[in-house]
Parts: C-alpha cells; structure tokens; sequence
C-alpha cells in the first residue's frame, strides 16, 4: 500500500455488489407485485367489456375517422353508464371528436359542444337495464351521416 492513500475494494468486488443491490430490489419489486396481483378481485366491469368493445367496433366501422361528433346521450342507468366513457376512448382513438354537453369539467373545453355544430356525424343513445329480471330490457342507438346538426 502506498504512503497516504486510502485503502479500495477491488473493482470486481465493488461490482459484484452493485449487482447484487439491485437485482435484490428487482427480485423484491417483482415479489410485491406478484402478491399484489394474486389478491386482486376481478373488475367489477368485466361484464361491459364484450358488449362495449362490440358497440366500439361497430362505431368505428361505420363512422369515417378525424370528424367531429354530436356525443349526446340520453339518460344512463348504473348497468349502461360505465359504456360511455369507454365509447368516448374509442372514437377519441379512432380520431374522431366527440363533442357533448357536459364535457366542459372533466374533459375541458376542446370536448364541449357548446353551439357548435358537427358536419355530419351525431351519436346519441338511450339505454335501460331490467334490474333483477323487473320488466324488459331495451336499448336504442342512432348513428347519423349526413347533413349538419342544427
């Protein structure tokens, strides 16, 4: 050892610790997230996704993208609310503007629909769920091409 120099641990040393450092915290992440993931119960929206995805797919298909669309729905029940914004997730991702009343809060101005008017495209829907087999279900959607929305 030379006069005045402090003593090192061997590169080799230094970085097999650093290895094993942050391997650990890898392991331990993965371990967190894996305990998390086996105590997880199922979505309480599980029963949305094929009928949502169904009405998404059927949107875009008959809807040309980069419009701007009337998005008024009518009422929603607990059963049908959750399908709105989901509906809105696929347009927005098909390039399209949907545009509705109400937006202003949660969305902000560029998805109000003020009094604008949308060339062409308007969605609007009405559904209603039988609650415990009480009465009928029904459901109602209109897509629209063609003229302005006045």
């Amino acid at each position: 050892m030379a006069h005045g120099s402090e003593p090192t641990l061997p590169r080799a040393v230094a970085v097999s610790a650093t290895i094993a450092v942050v391997l650990a915290g890898v392991l331990g992440t993965a371990g967190v997230g894996r305990a998390v993931a086996n105590a997880e119960r199922p979505d309480s929206h599980v029963r949305e996704y094929v009928p949502t995805t169904t009405i998404g797919r059927a949107l875009v298909a008959a809807l040309p993208s980069r419009r701007s669309i009337d998005y008024e729905l009518g009422r929603l029940d607990l059963a049908t609310q959750p399908i709105e914004p989901a509906i809105r997730f696929w347009l927005v991702k098909h390039g399209d503007r949907p545009l509705a009343n109400g937006s202003l809060p949660r969305l902000g101005p560029y998805y109000q629909l003020y009094h604008r008017t949308t060339p062409g495209s308007s969605i609007s829907a009405t559904a209603r769920r039988a609650i415990r087999g009480c009465g009928s279900s029904r459901a109602s959607t209109s897509t629209t091409s063609g003229a302005p929305k006045r």
